[in-house]
Order: structure tokens, then C-alpha cells, then sequence
């Protein structure tokens, strides 16, 4: 074995060098771990969405990947503070990667480092102090609200039945895209859509039901299961799979909001400051604009609360309260719900 090491090492320094040999040697020998070796036993304890297991296992690939290319080490003993900061600024700096695309890798890094430092595998963190300054979007490139106006156009636009009912209850209760695609008959309850799962503690709500979606809901969940899926027209994704239900029916919306003309691309940008998540936007500032207590909306739509009283020690307004909220907000005179 110690033969087939020593030969190893030779012909990697031959072509490699003898750092790259070094660190063949001590991966070899378990004086050193290969940077993706623990990626599946650290993803196996992170609880999260198979997108986003899939967003921390790219970003560790890309790193490996890079350091590899450039003969710099591959293992997490010789990735230092110094690697990781000369990585930052080559790969995302330099390459004018916008700040919260770089972060978000940086941030799944970092969560990595955290754990095999908690495992006694490395001794810090060396992605702290690593992130980018955000830079706010320029006003004219900021994501905003429809205008009373362009939602006329998209609810009396044709499209899909689909379509049309994602984009009423969107438009009436501020729920996530994802949030309504995934909802059962079993979620309807005492008169409003039970969020059970999110992706935060502040996520997990009751979100009554506005009147004029009661239509929907009623011809939605006539005659189902309570397992059975309110948009059976939405593929289910396979397990382990990191798309999700809801990208069907963003594309869709993508396709449509184009075709009737409601779109907002500044010049040089690569995005409409108007996507699906523009009704939220909508809901909200109706909601604000009908005077409702910021902190009755805030729970409503799923947002931490801010401060120390509310967001620390109160269980959350009454379904009363937020149904209040809910209520305040009236669709533009000649939106029409199918």
C-alpha cells in the first residue's frame, strides 16, 4: 500500500506539482478531508426543500471546482481565510456577479464551514465577513406592485382557468406563489387556507378567505379528499426534485402578462419590475393604504414582526383581525372573478 501511495504522489507531482501531490497524499493517509466528501452527510441533518439542497450542493461543486482548476487545495483544512477571499474576489467581484447572487453562495458556504467547524473538522469559519455589500436596485429597477390599471387588464385578460383562480387568491390574500399551488382540500378551514409548512417559524399562518374567492374555493375542493390537491393541473414534482409545483404555472404567467402587454423592462435591465409576485406587492399596499395595522398585515402575509414585543412575545393577532385585513382589500373596479 505504502508503494501504491509513494506512486500515486510521483506521477500526480509529475503532472501537478508537489503541493497537489502533498495534499494527495495526506487525503490518502486521513490527514486531510476532500471538500465534497460530507456534503451528503451535512445536507442529511440540514432539514430543507430539495431546491435548496440542491442551491448548497452547487455552490460547494463551483467551489471545489475553481480551487481544483486553479491548483490551489481541495480539502477544507487547506481552504483558508485567505483562499476564500481571493475566491470572493475573482469569482464574483471581478466577474460583476450581482451582489445577492455572490451572497447567496457565500451564505450556503459558510453554513457548510459552520457545521464541520461544529464537528471539530475545521477551526473557524472562514467565510465570515465574506459577504458582499448589497446594492440597491436604482429606483427604476426596483420589483413594485401592479397598478390598478394593468389588473384590469390581467383579470379580464383570456387565459387558462388555472391561471385565472392563481391569479384571484394571489391577488386576495397575499399568499406566496408556492404557497397556493401546494394547497389541499384538507387546508381549507374554518373559512381560510391553513398554511401548515413554510420556510419560516413566521410562514406558518391561517389566511382567511376573502369573499369574492368563494367560488373558487368552493368549486376547487367540491366533492375532494381532504388529501386531495385544490390545482390538480400542476404536475407533481419527483422526489428529491428541486423544481417546484408552482413553476408552471410562473412561466405560464410570464407568457401571459407579456401577451396583454403588462411589462415594466427598464432600459439594460434583464428583468420586469413586474412578475407574479407582483400581486403580494399589490395585496400589501392595498392593505396599507386601507389603514390596517402594519402588524396585522405583517402576520397575515408571513413576514417576521419587527420588535422586540410583538415579533418576540405575542402569539399572533386573532383570525378575526387579520380577516379584518383581508376584507379592506377590493379588487379595481372591472377586475371580474370567473
Amino acid at each position: 500500500m505504502t508503494s501504491l501511495l509513494a506512486d500515486g504522489a510521483e506521477e500526480i507531482e509529475r503532472r501537478e506539482g508537489h503541493a497537489r501531490a502533498k495534499e494527495f497524499h495526506a487525503i490518502a493517509t486521513g490527514k486531510a478531508t476532500p471538500i465534497l466528501s460530507l456534503v451528503d452527510k451535512w445536507l442529511a441533518e440540514k432539514l430543507m426543500k430539495p431546491r435548496q439542497q440542491t442551491d448548497y450542493r452547487r455552490a460547494v461543486v463551483k467551489l471545489e471546482g475553481r480551487l481544483g482548476s486553479q491548483k490551489l487545495p481541495t480539502t477544507v483544512e487547506g481552504c483558508t481565510r485567505r483562499i476564500a477571499g481571493r475566491y470572493v474576489t475573482e469569482v464574483f467581484v471581478e466577474a460583476g456577479v450581482n451582489p445577492r447572487t455572490a451572497n447567496k453562495d457565500i451564505s450556503c458556504m459558510s453554513f457548510y464551514w459552520v457545521w464541520l467547524e461544529r464537528n471539530g473538522i475545521v477551526g473557524e469559519n472562514i467565510w465570515t465577513k465574506q459577504s458582499l455589500a448589497k446594492r440597491e436596485p436604482k429606483k427604476n429597477e426596483a420589483k413594485r406592485p401592479y397598478t390598478d390599471g394593468e389588473m384590469k387588464t390581467l383579470f379580464s385578460g383570456k387565459t387558462t382557468q388555472l391561471l385565472k383562480d392563481m391569479i384571484a387568491i394571489a391577488a386576495l390574500s397575499g399568499m406566496r406563489v408556492e404557497e397556493i399551488a401546494t394547497l389541499t382540500a384538507g387546508d381549507i378551514f374554518n373559512d381560510c387556507f391553513d398554511i401548515a409548512e413554510a420556510k419560516t417559524k413566521a410562514g406558518v399562518r391561517m389566511v382567511p378567505i376573502h369573499p369574492a374567492l368563494s367560488g373558487i374555493v368552493s368549486r376547487r375542493t367540491l366533492g375532494k379528499d381532504q388529501k386531495a390537491l385544490l390545482f390538480p393541473e400542476l404536475p407533481i414534482p419527483k422526489e428529491g426534485s428541486p423544481i417546484e409545483r408552482s413553476q408552471k404555472v410562473v412561466k405560464s404567467f410570464t407568457t401571459y402578462h407579456r401577451k396583454v402587454g403588462v411589462d415594466d423592462v427598464p432600459e439594460g435591465a434583464r428583468q420586469s419590475r413586474v412578475d407574479f409576485h407582483s400581486f403580494r406587492r399589490w395585496f400589501i399596499t392595498k392593505a396599507e393604504q386601507a389603514h390596517q395595522p402594519v402588524h396585522f398585515i405583517e402576520a397575515l402575509v408571513g413576514h417576521k414582526r419587527s420588535g422586540m414585543t410583538l415579533g418576540r412575545y405575542s402569539a399572533g393577532p386573532l383570525v378575526q383581525q387579520v380577516r379584518d385585513v383581508v376584507e379592506a382589500v377590493q379588487l379595481p373596479e372591472g377586475c371580474v372573478i370567473d
